[in-house]
């Protein structure tokens, strides 16, 4: 069953509930002349037929020739509530309200009816079906008006009770956007093309205008609707690269030509590749397990392909042989594809977007909104930089940020304004942002020190800074329960533009590279991090003596020589003087073991530092010297 099927037998019980109340309240009033007098009267004589068989029928529908699964009579509820007004007025006390709720209902209903094929129900309207059936239920007095009441609470903490999310592959929401607004019309657009014959899509508009988070909104409504005859939905960005004051700057894509294109399709449908495929073949078979296994494909940023003459090709022309749904995002129409423009917020939706990123950044909300139009001849109503000036505010107010962002514009306001903001943060925020902007997926806390070479308690203090601005989003790493940092696309590209003349960004890239080389394998590195994650944790709660037991079981294996490891527990040591000699020793080993990161060292100096404070009044100044 998908989203579309569960609705509709939602709207069939909702027409038996009501009609057996209806009907009720019509005979008290009516007796044996319910029909004549409390319907019939009150429709055309061509509906009448229809509508009597309806409340007469012991059946869920009318049984008469008709279209699978159409319903009938939700359309005339109006009218017959209308006309019986002075019986039905205690009960629904809100005329206006109650026709409202009828109307939408019936819209709904026509929808399914006749254009199921081209309709795809979207979980704002069911829940928005749902509660205006629950109204109408517990005003006429069914008791069904409980079971919608649950299924409300279902579906707004995210349930999916017509069954399991499609499979396939989507980034965490946190990469694209912070919460979705507006849209409703592009949405509506998105899903009448999803539903028709057409194969591509382009949602298209200008840098910041939000095409990315369309895109996403729609793909993840598609996943979680799981609707029929759809088997998985797939995101693949294709920027491979960036152009920066006058150059060309790398980054990772997903894909990069005709063939790895094919490969990582493959993988998120089957999380494996067929062996042995020749080059020639490779497209035709993945085209022909699109048509058996149809999907919705979305390729975010196609534009940055445009050079690339054999990719684009095969995209945007080879893909059509198949069955399954392409939809690309561009700064660009492209000529003989459908296309849906996503233009700046205006009015209700911009004012809804500032007052959202108002209260997400804690400035005042009321002064944010009554400057909405100022805000949106700055920033032409593009969500990316009315984002970025509504966070500048919180360092210099909405006024003087407008005033900011008139003098400088798009891209160079954004990147003064992250300038400005870093230049207030404390300890070494910038440090952390330019580390995790300087990698292609989420770091640890640990990750993030050896990148931006920091000590422990600098990347925790410069991470809190970014994560109270906003700037940094947390998650947990699924295969160990892991928190990692991450930083959204655009803030990405800000970061890197705003830095790009700083070596630390050079610096930091390479040093991510490295990182993530095959010196220390992905679960081993993993089984590090974990092991000085659980090392901090045990030292705070139950002592050094502990903490130190714990690392040395963690320490056998290929572990043993793990560098970071004989790091932390010189620090550990280092903890109690008494442990003095067992610290250096540590320091020592790990030195020998070619620690990379800077912490041992830290702490090892730190140690020394004390022991040598201690000893000012008890040696001699050569001595001393010689600690």
């Amino acid at each position: 069953m998908d989203i579309n099927n569960y609705t509709n037998e939602l709207l069939l019980d909702f027409l038996d509930a009501f009609h057996t109340e209806l009907t009720n309240s019509l005979q008290s009033k009516y007796g044996d002349k319910w029909l004549s007098e409390g319907v019939f009267r009150h429709l055309k004589k061509d509906q009448f037929v229809r509508i009597e068989q309806m409340l007469n029928s012991p059946m869920r529908v009318v049984d008469m020739p008709r279209e699978p699964e159409e319903l009938y009579g939700i359309e005339h509820l109006a009218n017959i509530v209308r006309g019986n007004w002075e019986i039905l007025r205690e009960r629904f006390q809100e005329r206006n309200k109650t026709e409202v709720y009828l109307d939408e209902i019936a819209e709904l209903r026509h929808n399914l009816a006749h254009r199921r094929k081209h309709h795809l129900v979207r979980t704002e309207d069911l829940i928005r079906f749902a509660q205006n059936a629950r109204g109408l239920l517990q005003s006429i007095g069914s008791p069904e008006a409980n079971r919608f009441s649950s299924i409300i609470d279902s579906l707004t903490q995210g349930g999916k009770p017509w069954g399991t999310p499609l499979g396939g592959q989507l980034p965490p929401h946190d990469e694209i956007y912070d919460e979705f607004i507006g849209r409703p019309d592009q949405l509506r657009e998105l899903g009448e093309w999803f539903m028709g014959d057409a194969k591509p899509v382009v949602v298209w508009g200008y840098g910041g205008a939000g095409k990315s988070a369309l895109a996403f909104k729609f793909a993840k409504e598609v996943q979680e609707s799981a609707p029929a005859d759809t088997d998985a939905v797939i995101w693949l960005t294709a920027k491979h690269s960036e152009f920066v004051e006058g150059t060309t700057r790398d980054r990772v894509p997903d894909f990069s030509d005709v063939s790895s294109f094919c490969r990582v399709v493959w993988e998120a449908l089957y999380e494996e590749t067929p062996t042995q495929i020749p080059d020639a073949e490779e497209t035709q078979r993945l085209i022909d397990e699109l048509n058996l296994t149809q999907c919705l494909i979305v390729v975010d940023d196609l534009d940055t392909l445009l050079d690339e003459t054999e990719t684009i090709d095969f995209l945007l022309y080879g893909l059509r042989a198949c069955k399954s749904k392409i939809l690309y995002t561009s700064r660009q129409r492209m000529p003989g594809l459908r296309h849906i423009e996503v233009a700046g917020f205006e009015r209700e939706e911009l004012q809804d977007f500032v007052q959202q990123r108002a209260l997400e950044y804690g400035v005042p909300v009321e002064e944010c909104i009554r400057r909405a139009e100022a805000i949106r001849s700055v920033t032409g109503g593009y969500p990316l930089f009315v984002d970025d000036l509504i966070r500048y505010s919180m360092l210099v107010g909405i006024d003087d940020a407008i005033s900011d962002w008139t003098h400088r514009k798009g891209d160079a306001a954004r990147e003064y304004a992250l300038s400005r903001q870093l230049q207030h943060l404390e300890g070494m925020s910038s440090d952390v942002l330019i580390a995790v902007a300087a990698g292609n997926r989420a770091l640890t806390m640990v990750e993030i020190g050896l990148v931006a070479g920091l000590t422990d308690e600098d990347a925790e203090l410069g991470v809190n800074n970014l994560l109270k601005w906003q700037l940094l989003y947390k998650s947990v790493r699924d295969e160990d329960s892991t928190p990692v940092f991450n930083i959204n696309a655009n803030t990405k590209r800000l970061t890197r533009n705003t830095f790009r003349d700083d070596r630390r960004l050079d610096s930091m890239t390479a040093a991510f590279g490295t990182l993530t080389g095959e010196r220390i394998p992905e679960a081993k590195r993993r089984a590090i991090a974990t092991a000085i994650a659980e090392a901090h944790r045990t030292l705070r709660t139950t002592g050094v003596d502990v903490a130190v037991n714990q690392l040395k079981t963690r320490m056998t294996g290929e572990l043993a020589d793990a560098p970071d490891l004989y790091g932390i527990a010189g620090w550990l040591y280092a903890q109690k003087d008494e442990y003095v000699d067992l610290a250096r020793e540590s320091f020592r080993t790990a030195h020998r073991l070619g620690v990379r990161k800077v912490d041992p060292y830290f702490h090892w100096i730190e140690m020394e530092r004390r022991i040598a404070e201690r000893e000012v009044g008890r040696v001699q100044e050569r001595e001393l010297l010689g600690l």
